[in-house]
C-alpha cells in the first residue's frame, strides 16, 4: 500500500512540475522579467556603439552567451549596452551600428519576448542587426536553422536600414566560439 502512494505522490509531483515548466516556457516568464542592463566601455575611445539584447530563458545560457558577445563587442571597441529584452534600455537604439538580439527557440521559432522586440524594432540609421537562439540540442538539422531564418525574416522584413543580418544557433557545445564568431561577422565590413 505505501508503495503505491509513493508511486502515485511521485506521479502528481511529476505533473505538477511538468504542468509549471510547460507555463513558464509559453508564457515567457523569463523574457519578462528580464529588465536588467549594464554598459561595457572599451578601454580606448569607442568605435561605435553596440546593443545586446536577451531572453535569458529557463537556463540562463541566452544571456551567458549575450554577456559573451557584449565582452567581445567591448574588446573590439565598441561601448556596448547588454540588456534584457524587457528592459527600458533595449528602446534605446540611437547610434547603434551594431544590435544583436537572442534568446531560447521553442519550436523553432523565437521567444515570444524576442518576437515582440524584433517586431516593434525600428532602426534609425544603417546597422547590422545579429539575431541568435540557444539550443541545448547538438543534434539539430539544418530545417532548425531554416526555420528561424524564415521567422526572423518575416518579423523585420526588408527594413533599408537593415545593411547585414545575421542569424544563428548558439548551442551548448562551443559558445564561446559561436559567440566570437557572430561578433566578427557582425563587425568585418565587406
Amino acid at each position: 500500500m505505501n508503495l503505491k502512494r509513493v508511486l502515485l505522490l511521485t506521479l502528481v509531483v511529476v505533473i505538477i512540475v511538468s504542468v509549471i515548466v510547460v507555463a513558464a516556457v509559453f508564457k515567457d516568464f523569463a523574457g519578462s522579467s528580464a529588465n536588467d542592463s549594464q554598459t561595457l566601455a572599451p578601454s580606448g575611445t569607442p568605435v561605435g556603439r553596440a546593443m545586446v539584447a536577451y531572453n535569458p530563458g529557463l537556463s540562463g545560457q541566452a544571456k551567458d552567451a549575450a554577456m559573451a558577445m557584449g565582452e567581445q563587442l567591448r574588446v573590439q571597441g565598441y561601448e556596448v549596452t547588454v540588456a534584457g529584452v524587457s528592459s527600458e534600455a533595449v528602446v534605446n537604439l540611437t547610434n547603434c551600428e551594431v544590435v544583436i538580439v537572442g534568446g531560447p527557440m521553442y519550436g523553432g521559432k523565437c521567444s515570444s519576448s524576442i518576437e515582440s522586440h524584433l517586431r516593434s524594432f525600428e532602426p534609425k540609421n544603417e546597422m547590422r542587426l545579429g539575431v541568435f537562439t540557444t539550443m541545448g540540442n547538438v543534434n539539430f538539422d539544418q530545417s532548425s536553422l531554416d526555420s528561424l531564418e524564415d521567422h526572423v525574416n518575416s518579423l523585420v522584413g526588408s527594413d533599408p536600414y537593415i545593411v547585414k543580418t545575421d542569424v544563428r544557433l548558439i548551442l551548448t557545445v562551443g559558445v564561446d566560439e559561436d559567440c566570437n564568431e557572430m561578433v566578427l561577422d557582425l563587425t568585418t565590413t565587406n
